[in-house]
Order: structure tokens, then C-alpha cells, then sequence
């Protein structure tokens, strides 16, 4: 009955389940990607594991999350190699649905894990002319997963707090509306989260998130026109059996980065009315990677595949991450960096502690 164990303990369990994550990437890189140099697998598989936004000492949603996007991006592969087996494409299908049934459990936020698979699935199709999954299961599956997500979230609810209403941090909340984005004076309190969000990521992973935003832009808007040295890809091309996993996490960071630009744009107002000496909580909004961060693990991954086999694509591209890069820190210290310089809201800043001289005491 002692609280301080059982948190301990339910940290160490956290941790097990983001340490997990390195076993499923060694899994992908090595058997789905080919990839078969050890020395790279061991070091693309650290790597990704460690790309992770929230740390074991706290306890949060996004651990069990960030094993559930990594194990999503595992079935994708599988589902792509099972193509030409209904029984397994069916077997991986239900997996999957069971996977997002229990994700709904942990966050409202799961949501986007069942957006952007969908998003996978319909961009695959549209590009390649297949369907990844088992239509019949998917649909006859979701549904009950879905309701059953629900009534277990709610028994949960009740058992423990009397009550089957929303709580804090398992819902969603709205600070602002998409009503507010129609009056201008609004625009900058909403450029600050998106921009400072992308700004954020981008020092953490030394502007390679950034730099691959702008590949893989370019590369899905292509997949979109269905250009041939996209749609006319051999199954086995490393870039076609990524594409549906980048789909996946690209939609995840962006839906969450746009939704939080709603949600959290009341505060943002709020900041920006304030002006530079305030200390708003809502600032944390500027920098704050946790709601997207199961994505990045699987994100960085297919990064390293690209790196890996396709060198010279990338190289190509560095001109205008480069452009991409610039307008973004020149955005940060103008537009954002005033409003928060004041501020003790450790959530903007934490992720920028490492690469500073500023001790948190």
C-alpha cells in the first residue's frame, strides 16, 4: 500500500516499455529494410530508442503510447509483406485494431494514431493501387474496438473516481477555436505553437527533423500527383516499403502540432497580450514535444533508411532545409524567444536545457 513504491514501480515499468522500442527498430531495420551491417543496426537501433520526448521519472500517457506507435509501425511492415496471404493480412489487420483499441484507453489523443493510420492506408492505395489492410476486419474490428474502448474507459473512471466523466489528463481540452484564426490580430499567437513546436524538434535532433520535413513534403506531394519515380517504385525499394510508415508518423506529428495550435491558442492569445514580461503557462505551448513525440521514434527511423540508401537524395535537399531552417530560427528569435524569455515554465525549455549552460535547479 505504499505510494512511493508503487510509483517507483510503475516508473520502472515505464521504462521497460520505452526501452522495448530499440528492439522493435532492430527488428525493422535488420528484416524489413535489409540493412546488415551490425555496426549500423546496433547504432540506428540506440539511437531511435533514445528519440524519445518524455523522461521515465515522470509517469505519463505517452509511454505506453510510444511503444504503441512503434508497435503500429511494426504491423505496418508486416502488413506490407503479407500482401499475397488474406489469412495474415487479416491476422495483422485485427492486431492493428486491436492496438488502437487499447491506445484509446491511455489518451483521447489516441485519436490521431487511428487518423493518421487511416491516412496511411488511403495514401498507400492511392499511389500504389493496393489496399494494405483487411477492409472486412478493419471496419467489423474498429467498430468494437471502439465501443469497447469506451465502456472500459468509463468503468475504469467509475470504479476508481466515482464518476465516468472526463478527466484532466485523459481528455482533450479546447483553450481557442478555429473561429479565432479569422481575425489576423490572431495569426501570430497561432504562428508561435506551430513554428515553435517545429523550431523545438528541430534543435533536439540537431535540424535533421527539420531537414527531413522538407524531404518527405516533397515526396508525399509527389506520391499525391503520382509521379513515376514514386508510384513506379519495385516492392522491394527500401522508399516504398517506408513510405507507409512515414505516412503514418507525418500525419501524427502534424495533426497533433495543428491540434494543439487550437487547443492551447486561448493561452497563446493570452501570451501575446501580455506581452515579453509575463509568465504565462501557456507558454509551454511553444515548445512542448510530448503530444507528438511517439511518432518521432518511428519518424527518426525511416530518416535513417533514407540516410542509409539514399545519400544522394538527401544531399540534394539541403539547400532548402537549409532556407527552411533559417526562416524558422529567424521566426523563433523574433517572434517567439521575447515571450518567453521571462518565463519559468519549464516545459518551453527543457528541451533546449541540453545544448545550454542553464543548470534547472
Amino acid at each position: 500500500d505504499n505510494p512511493v513504491v508503487i510509483y517507483i514501480g510503475i516508473g520502472l515499468l515505464c521504462t521497460l516499455v520505452q526501452s522495448l522500442t530499440g528492439l522493435i527498430a532492430l527488428s525493422l531495420f535488420r528484416k524489413f529494410f535489409g540493412i546488415r551491417d551490425l555496426r549500423l543496426l546496433v547504432l540506428f537501433s540506440v539511437v531511435c530508442s533514445y528519440m524519445v520526448t518524455s523522461r521515465t521519472i515522470i509517469v505519463f500517457n505517452e509511454h505506453p503510447l510510444i511503444l504503441a506507435s512503434w508497435i503500429l509501425a511494426w504491423l505496418i511492415a508486416k502488413l506490407y509483406e503479407s500482401q499475397e496471404d488474406r489469412k495474415k493480412k487479416a491476422g495483422y489487420t485485427a492486431l492493428v485494431v486491436l492496438v488502437l483499441g487499447y491506445s484509446l484507453t491511455l489518451h483521447t489523443r489516441a485519436l490521431t494514431f487511428w487518423l493518421a493510420f487511416g491516412i496511411a492506408v488511403l495514401y498507400y492505395a492511392w499511389v500504389y493501387r493496393r489496399c494494405l489492410i483487411s477492409l472486412p476486419t478493419a471496419l467489423a474490428g474498429g467498430v468494437f474496438a471502439w465501443w469497447a474502448a469506451g465502456r472500459y474507459t468509463d468503468f475504469v473512471k467509475l470504479q476508481i473516481w466515482g464518476t465516468a466523466e472526463g478527466l484532466r489528463n485523459g481528455d482533450i481540452s479546447f483553450g481557442g477555436s478555429v473561429t479565432d484564426l479569422l481575425n489576423p490580430e490572431n495569426w501570430q499567437a497561432w504562428f508561435n505553437i506551430i513554428l515553435g513546436q517545429i523550431h523545438t524538434v528541430g534543435v533536439l535532433t540537431g535540424g535533421m527533423f527539420i531537414l527531413f520535413f522538407v524531404v518527405f513534403t516533397h515526396v508525399l506531394w509527389k506520391a499525391l500527383v503520382r509521379k513515376k519515380d514514386i508510384a513506379e517504385l519495385e516492392e522491394d525499394n527500401a522508399g516504398r516499403r517506408a513510405f507507409p510508415i512515414m505516412v503514418f508518423c507525418m500525419a501524427g506529428i502534424f495533426m497533433t502540432i495543428l491540434g494543439q495550435s487550437i487547443s492551447w491558442l486561448g493561452g497563446s492569445i493570452e501570451v501575446i497580450h501580455t506581452g515579453f514580461d509575463n509568465d504565462l503557462y501557456a507558454t509551454k505551448a511553444y515548445g512542448y514535444l510530448r503530444y507528438f513525440g511517439p511518432y518521432c521514434g518511428p519518424f527518426l527511423m525511416v530518416c535513417l533508411v533514407y540516410i542509409d540508401r539514399f545519400r544522394e537524395l538527401v544531399v540534394r535537399y539541403l539547400k532548402p532545409a537549409l532556407a527552411a531552417l533559417l526562416v524558422c530560427e529567424a521566426y523563433w528569435m523574433i517572434d517567439v524567444l521575447p515571450y518567453i524569455y521571462h518565463s519559468s515554465q519549464i516545459g518551453v525549455f527543457e528541451f533546449y536545457v541540453p545544448f545550454s549552460l542553464w543548470p534547472l535547479e
